[in-house]
């Protein structure tokens, strides 16, 4: 027999080391940077730029309740009853009209920002604002009595809170919440803010408080002049300067609520997430609350004020009296000692 040929195959051995794994180590995170808001010199400008591309569109929406307002004071100067009649319901149309109006603005302002060849409705917009009448009233009492409520603690905890609401109307319109969550909305969007959305605020009044005393000093003396050398002056001041006032506050009330609305954005954009609004709601509910109690107070001091100066009024009325009366009782007694 022949042997069998066993061909033994050598496995070959591996003399290297298997790997170590090593566990994967993060980056090292870096501390979050605070967002920064759009500056208030990048706000007038772009407010600016709405203005001078839409500005026909959007003087009329904004113009349209000054027009009732105009009316109605130019009646009232009138010593016509009738006439004057007509300008306190024309005055209550203008205010109503301005309440619509501040979703009708808002709404085209956004518009007109999201896309600027858009076509904008004027009537489409005053209706969908008077469709949001009723709501919106009752988020400008609950701002209003939160304000109150807060200012009982001294006018300092006022200017807070009334900073911290000062979003309440964009967040209504653009993001359709109602009653508090308004409230607790602009607080989340500006907690972080605070300082900034108060110097944006300031700048915006200095601003219009600027261009308004300068525009107002121009025109006046514009008239003066106008009014010496044309018809002997003649001219009626007041009529001319009321018109012009009214068409620089239709300008102003243009840059002025695109200003607020980029502000909005701005804020939106740079929300900070871990705000809690929850507890912010409960705060405005309780400061809504205290504010009728503030109103019914002020106005229960202001009528034991008036009673208390009445009194001491009658009083010293009486001391006068008394007074006099001992003067003529003594001056009688001195005539018949004589």
């Amino acid at each position: 027999m022949e042997p069998n040929n066993i061909v033994q195959e050598q496995v070959p051995v591996s003399t290297s080391t298997p790997p170590v794994s090593v566990p994967s180590v993060p980056p090292p995170t870096q501390a979050p940077v605070r967002a920064r808001l759009e500056g208030p010199i990048s706000l007038l400008k772009s407010a600016w730029g709405l203005f001078r591309s839409h500005w026909k569109v959007l003087s009329i929406i904004v113009g349209i309740p000054p027009v009732f307002i105009l009316i109605s004071q130019l009646l009232s100067e009138t010593k016509n009853i009738p006439l004057a009649i007509v300008g306190i319901i024309l005055m209550i149309a203008g205010i109503v009209l301005s309440i619509a109006m501040s979703v009708a603005s808002i709404d085209a302002i956004r518009k007109l920002y999201a896309n600027p060849t858009e076509i904008i409705n004027i009537k489409g917009e005053y209706k969908y604002g008077f469709s949001m009448f009723w709501p919106l009233i009752v988020v400008y009492i609950l701002h209003v009595f939160a304000t109150m409520g807060a200012s009982i603690f001294l006018i300092i905890p006022g200017i807070i809170v009334a900073v911290y609401l000062a979003m309440t109307t964009y967040v209504f319109v653009i993001e359709g919440k109602k009653g508090l969550d308004v409230l607790a909305e602009s607080y989340g969007l500006i907690k972080s803010y605070w300082w900034a959305v108060l110097g944006r605020v300031i700048v915006l009044g200095v601003f219009m408080f600027v261009v308004s005393f300068i525009s107002t000093f121009i025109i006046t003396i514009v008239l003066l002049v106008v009014s010496k050398l044309i018809s002997n002056g003649n001219v009626d001041l007041y009529i001319v300067s009321t018109i012009l006032s009214f068409i620089l506050n239709v300008i102003l009330g243009v840059i002025s609520g695109a200003y607020m609305y980029r502000l909005y954005e701005s804020l939106k954009a740079n929300r900070n997430p871990s705000v809690d609004v929850s507890k912010a709601r409960k705060w405005f509910k309780a400061l809504a609350i205290i504010g009728p109690l503030v109103i019914i107070i002020s106005i229960v001091a202001s009528i034991v004020l008036v009673s208390l100066n009445s009194a001491r009024n009658i009083s010293k009325n009486a001391q006068l009296q008394a007074q006099l009366q001992n003067q003529n009782i003594n001056l009688e007694l001195n005539d018949t000692t004589k």
